[in-house]
């Protein structure tokens, strides 16, 4: 999965790539049945309030998660499981509806 970020990005501990790159991952897993998916991770302040927002394009759909924490690892985090929720849904809605 190609990754892009949009706006100011503060530094993140080994541990938290690794677990954002774990989180990417299994997103990826799910979408990516036909070439390779690109996800735009959109990063912004607002205050004291850091928001992210992830969009991922899957079978005609524009999947948008949007998280918002105090930190950036946790409104990103927050962002792709809401997109992964997304995902897993809209594969269920295809996947019933095409079964006799």
């Amino acid at each position: 999965m190609k990754i892009t970020f949009t706006g100011k990005q503060d530094k993140l501990n080994p541990s938290q790539e690794r677990k954002l790159a774990m989180a990417f991952a299994r997103l990826s897993k799910l979408l990516e049945r036909r070439g390779e998916k690109e996800a735009q991770v959109i990063l912004g302040v607002q205050r004291h309030l850091q928001h992210a927002e992830v969009r991922v394009n899957f079978y005609d759909h524009t999947l948008v998660g949007a998280g918002a924490a105090t930190d950036q690892f946790t409104a990103t985090m927050d962002a792709v499981d809401k997109v992964e929720k997304q995902a897993l849904k809209n594969r269920e809605k295809w996947r019933d509806t095409k079964r006799d």
